[in-house]
């Protein structure tokens, strides 16, 4: 649990947000998205075809030692839509991992469509049609069947992982499943946790979700202690131990 929290607590900045804030402004596009591949992003440098996904060609031409320190970002991507569909389209690298997210070309707007989303802030419409399949393959769920990868004007329910809280906690439990994430939270490897949840490995990333899995530790034992000291588990201890009270977790 202490480890789901830390991963949701980083996603959603502190439990705020169950949508990725769709404005990201220069110092943000950098940070985040600031290397060759998606040089695009640069003033000086037309790297892309928005009709169609970017050829191996192309990929390397954005990949061939492009500074980004000092790049200027096009006014374009900034606080737009189009930065999104540009650096989620089709296959997509983000520092640290590579990962399919499933979205097509950046004209086709899915990048856009399905970014962020949820306590886990579910990313790509490969990753939203998987939800959606783990929902409805749950008998419990015969009589509440969700589309994720569809919007409300297609009969789907993406807009309720970001508006129904319970849903969309519901849903990040199915893609920590999907992700087998508790196979690595149990011995305590914070690093491949992150990754199968982010996406990447970012030495940041895996300290800050570090930092709120410890504090959660701490928060949950402290709320098991006060449950056993009010239990009658340790009115029967109390009777056999002398300081029952000093009983630390």
């Amino acid at each position: 649990m202490a480890h789901f929290l830390g991963q949701i607590g980083t996603e959603t900045g502190g439990l705020k947000f169950t949508k990725e804030i769709p404005c990201y402004k220069e110092n943000a596009i950098r940070s985040n998205f600031g290397f060759s591949k998606y040089c695009d992003l640069f003033i000086g440098f037309d790297c892309i075809d928005y009709s169609a996904c970017a050829t191996k060609s192309e990929t390397i031409k954005c990949s061939q030692g492009i500074p980004t320190t000092n790049e200027k970002i096009k006014s374009k991507y900034i606080c737009t839509p189009e930065l999104f569909d540009y650096v989620y389209s089709c296959s997509a690298r983000l520092k640290g991992g590579r990962y399919d997210l499933g979205n097509g070309k950046p004209k086709s707007k899915d990048g856009s469509t399905f970014l962020g989303r949820g306590f886990i802030q579910l990313t790509g419409k490969f990753n939203y049609k998987q939800l959606s399949d783990a929902w409805n393959n749950d008998t419990e769920n015969k009589d509440d069947l969700k589309y994720f990868h569809l919007q409300s004007n297609e009969g789907g329910h993406i807009d309720e992982l970001e508006n129904n809280l319970d849903v969309a906690m519901k849903a990040s439990m199915y893609y920590w499943q999907i992700k087998k994430s508790n196979t690595f939270a149990d011995i305590d490897d914070i690093a491949e946790v992150t990754k199968r949840v982010k996406g990447s490995e970012d030495e940041k990333e895996v300290k800050a979700r570090g930092d709120i899995k410890d504090k959660a530790i701490k928060t949950l034992k402290q709320q098991l202690y006060e449950t056993y000291i009010n239990s009658d588990l340790f009115f029967i201890d109390s009777l056999f131990f002398t300081s029952p009270n000093n009983y630390t977790i």
